[in-house]
């Protein structure tokens, strides 16, 4: 408890963020000029866009387009073609959805959970 300027007591409450472990599955439909280092790049930049969200921020499938768009070895080519992104909790399912974080909640993932899959 803490007393205000006006001398008024109330109440901090302090959480420290828990990691809320994700993993993702990207299915591209390659096109001319593909390169697997394409589908490594899609990969690398979800990673930095998923754990540089803040404290209890969603992770929103329609953002993850623009870091796997951003893949592309020259801007404005067309090397594939996002067919579905899917998300899901560690050990959970993967589906189009939205993964709601907890207040307290940091999204997390690692290079090893996000998938390419070539349709």
């Amino acid at each position: 408890i803490v007393s205000d300027r006006l001398g008024v007591p109330g109440t901090i409450n302090f959480f420290r963020s828990v990691d809320e472990r994700l993993k993702a599955k990207i299915r591209i439909k390659p096109l001319k000029g593909y390169l697997a280092s394409t589908g490594e790049a899609m990969r690398r930049n979800v990673l930095e866009h998923i754990n540089s969200l803040d404290i209890g921020e969603d992770v929103l499938i329609s953002k993850l387009y623009t870091p796997v768009n951003a893949a592309e070895p020259t801007p404005g080519q067309r090397t594939f073609d996002v067919l579905e992104i899917q998300l899901a909790s560690k050990g959970g399912i993967l589906a189009q959805q939205n993964m709601v974080i907890s207040f307290k909640g940091a999204a997390k993932i690692e290079l090893g959970d996000i998938e390419v899959e070539i349709a």
